[in-house]
């Protein structure tokens, strides 16, 4: 889905991938670590690393009405509330990220 948004538009054979530019992006995330750190991982320059994590940033935010959904009546918001107290005794929320509250 974000790989040929993410994808480099040159045919040099050491280009970096989709996938390596999405588990830099996401190392960088997890560890909140600097640029230079992210990219030592993949090899590549620390401005290099810059221009990765925006490119991905925007590719994933860009997917967001896609597979982020919000509740849109009060009907549908208070069906949430029932569901999610009855799963894991949460009162009052709609939703969850990663499996965390």
């Amino acid at each position: 889905m974000i790989g040929p948004t993410i994808s480099s538009n040159t045919d040099r054979s050491n280009s970096i991938t989709p996938a390596q530019k999405l588990l830099l992006a996401l190392r960088f995330y997890a560890t909140a670590s600097f640029l230079i750190s992210a990219g030592d991982v993949m090899g590549v320059s620390k401005s290099a690393a810059c221009v990765i994590v925006h490119d991905v940033s925007v590719a994933l935010a860009k997917l967001r009405p896609q597979i982020v959904k919000m509740p849109e009546t009060n009907d549908e918001i208070k069906e949430l509330h029932k569901q999610l107290y009855g799963l894991a005794k949460l009162p009052l929320v709609i939703g969850a990220i990663d499996c965390t509250h």
